[in-house]
């Protein structure tokens, strides 16, 4: 298993369980919904099961609404930043069409 720190650097383990353990690192973003949330999340262990491509350590949920369970994985702080407003816009406009 490969882990990385929030600036994508990779990390070993004990330093990995030593940021992990800091709570106010995991919460990147949080937006309550009028269905549920949306949550984005530092993982810190690389979630991409492919061969190739960047490691991907942060990843957006919803929880409840029209796309409950939608996620989506990121490489970086601000591609999960963005990634989460452009889901809660999304979520958004999901239910005005439900």
């Amino acid at each position: 298993m490969r882990y990385f720190d929030l600036d994508g650097n990779e990390i070993p383990e004990e330093q990995f369980v030593a940021l992990y353990a800091n709570t106010q690192l995991k919460q990147i973003r949080r937006t309550k919904t009028e269905g549920g949330y949306v949550s984005t999340v530092w993982l810190g262990i690389d979630h991409n099961w492919l061969p190739t491509g960047p490691p991907l350590i942060f990843e957006t949920m919803v929880f409840g609404g029209p796309m409950d369970t939608y996620q989506r994985r990121y490489s970086t702080y601000w591609e999960a930043v963005a990634g989460h407003d452009e889901i809660v816009t999304l979520e958004a406009m999901e239910r005005e069409f439900v």
